[in-house]
């Protein structure tokens, strides 16, 4: 943690015994890791540190609390069909959940597809018991999906991005007033924007100048580059079109694995998930920039709406 964005020091108090975030194994890696392997997701909520892990014996979420000296503290277990709490995001009053492992009717036994939870009560710390429950009337998504990556908030509206590495991301919007979703893609035809390379919906940013951004993981498939891509939406989230990378943008930048609004709402930074090869592997010097990558693009290039054709939603209305 850092308190003033310099210095950085150890977060205290964090347990290393059974059940605790930082429970330690005593063999690496274990045979059978019951511990958190890692972290997913954090968001600040209600006064609190959320924190998400990854753990085979179910995902788990603690909270950290900074007054009185620090202290940590498990307040859900989403089971072992859910390794994966993949993302955290306050939204409408309520603290939003993105799980993954079997997500979909067709692969979770037990006919649950019941990948985006919330919980009504973590914030109000009267309530004995924090209140934890999936969406009401979530659609289906496609089979090969794995876990919801990206949760985000835009015009009162609740974005999910899921990992899919057969047929591209999936894509979805939820209204919490109307309980209404729009599935923007999904499936073998439409998934990761009508193409299967963007396995992730990886980040997003905005609105700057009235458009919200999303980008992309896009993974390096054989010899052929596959750069990381930009979609926007000039209506609030109904209908997108890819937005142009970069021109001198890494041709091993793979993903864009944050962006953030900056400069009082003037600028779009784009960080880059860029590929490094091994050592010794390539025979000549590499040409290419192999590292992270930062990327400023001015709000004057994205000042008016594009005239391109957009990618259409897949459909509207909640799942019957």
């Amino acid at each position: 943690r850092s308190y003033d964005g310099i210095n950085f020091e150890v977060v205290p108090n964090c347990g290393t015994t059974a059940g605790e975030l930082c429970e330690a194994q005593t063999k690496f890696p274990p045979t059978t890791p019951t511990n958190n392997l890692s972290i997913r997701a954090l968001a600040a909520y209600g006064g609190k540190l959320y924190i998400g892990t990854l753990n085979n014996n179910g995902g788990k979420i603690y909270t950290y609390d900074d007054s009185g000296g620090g202290s940590f503290e498990q307040v859900w277990d989403a089971g072992p069909q859910y390794p994966i709490v993949g993302e955290l995001q306050p939204y409408d009053g309520d603290l939003y959940i993105g799980l993954g492992g079997l997500l979909t009717v067709n692969d979770n036994a037990g006919g649950n597809n019941d990948y985006l939870w919330f919980c009504h009560f973590c914030d109000d710390d009267t309530v004995p018991t924090d209140d934890f429950e999936p969406v009401a009337d979530l659609p289906d998504l496609d089979p090969a999906s794995l876990f919801i990556i990206k949760l985000f908030v835009a015009y009162d509206k609740l974005f999910a991005g899921s990992v899919n590495f057969e047929h591209g991301f999936s894509f979805l919007s939820y209204d919490a007033n109307t309980g209404d979703f729009d599935v923007i893609v999904d499936g073998p035809v439409s998934g990761g924007m009508f193409d299967r390379g963007n396995i992730y919906q990886w980040s997003a940013a905005g609105p700057i100048n009235g458009r919200i951004f999303i980008g992309t993981f896009k993974p390096l498939p054989d010899d052929i580059p596959r750069l990381a891509e930009l979609y926007y939406s000039d209506d609030g989230g109904v209908n997108w079109a890819q937005f142009p990378m970069p021109i001198n943008w890494s041709p091993l930048g793979y993903g864009i694995r944050d962006m953030v609004v900056g400069d009082k709402g003037k600028s779009l930074f784009l960080g880059s998930a860029t590929l490094m090869p091994a050592p010794d592997i390539l025979d000549i010097e590499n040409p290419l920039s192999a590292g992270t990558e930062v990327w400023e693009i001015r709000d004057t290039k994205v000042a008016s709406p594009s005239t391109d054709t957009v990618t259409k939603g897949k459909g509207k209305g909640k799942n019957k």
